[in-house]
């Protein structure tokens, strides 16, 4: 007959409880979300990654379009002339207040830029024969390899051709004449919408001696001088005295800034000039 195990005895076993169901299932969830938890939490390291990744390669990918593809603007402020050496080595001087645009690369058939005020060209040829092409407002200007000045600030464009040939066209000339017009080497255009005129001049180096800060007069009213002063410093002038705008300036003048400018024409015509706030008021002596 087995022994009943007595109280007595050192040992005591006693047989384990059943688990509460309801306690189990939450066990099993918190195990089940933890791990679903770092999942997650390791899926969303790895999309940032990638996300980083991704912005990355598009900037990487736009520095090298822009570096490659993208258009070229210089511009010049108002009294600045600025040297600018195309892809081609071609030189253009810009003039004051004036812009050039022009892609980073050229084709093998042409080169164009976009010239908005006024720039002299010194257009190199290629062995390719490629057209060098000047789009300004309206007008189309077609060269292979030759010098030349454009000044298309007004409603009045003029083009003198030192070297070699120029083509010109624009939609309100071609409207007219079937043929563009085409430019002997001192000939110089003066174009107003669809009437245009030609004419050759000895010294046609002249309409671009501003490229070395040299201006020409030849009986430039005040009036005159005045609109040249708006364009290129961007100043106003104010006469005291209307006769004033009836004077006149001639000579080669070699003008550095505003203000030598002002001193020549103090001492050439006998006037006082005074300046506030960008504007220049002309008295009497």
């Amino acid at each position: 007959m087995d022994e009943q195990p007595s109280d007595n005895w050192p040992f005591r076993f006693n047989k384990p409880a059943a688990p509460d169901p309801e306690q189990v299932r939450h066990s099993w969830q918190a195990i089940y979300y933890g791990i679903a938890d770092r999942t997650v939490h390791r899926r969303r390291k790895r999309l940032m990654a990638m996300t980083v990744y991704s912005v990355i390669l598009l900037l990487l990918g736009y520095g090298i379009w822009t570096w490659q593809f993208a258009w070229q603007e210089r511009r010049t402020n108002y009294g600045n002339i600025e040297r600018v050496t195309l892809p081609d080595g071609s030189v253009v001087v810009l003039s004051a207040h004036s812009s050039l645009r022009y892609p980073p690369r050229w084709n093998s058939s042409s080169r164009e830029v976009w010239l908005s005020g006024e720039a002299y060209f010194e257009v190199t040829h290629t062995k390719s024969d490629s057209r060098f092409i000047v789009h300004s407002n309206d007008l189309r200007i077609e060269v292979l390899g030759t010098k030349f000045n454009v000044n298309n600030r007004t409603e009045k464009a003029s083009i003198a051709l030192n070297e070699g040939k120029v083509q010109l066209s624009s939609k309100e000339l071609l409207s007219l004449h079937k043929q563009p017009i085409v430019m002997a080497p001192g000939d110089v255009v003066e174009i107003k919408g669809r009437d245009y005129s030609i004419k050759h001049q000895q010294h046609v180096e002249r309409f671009s001696n501003w490229t070395n800060h040299s201006f020409h007069f030849n009986g430039t009213s005040m009036a005159e001088v005045a609109v040249f002063i708006q364009r290129y410093y961007g100043m106003e002038m104010q006469f005291a005295d209307p006769s004033l705008q009836q004077l006149s300036l001639s000579g080669d003048l070699k003008i550095r800034d505003i203000n030598q400018f002002l001193q020549t024409m103090e001492v050439a015509l006998h006037i006082k000039t005074e300046v506030k706030d960008q504007v220049i008021f002309v008295y009497k002596q």
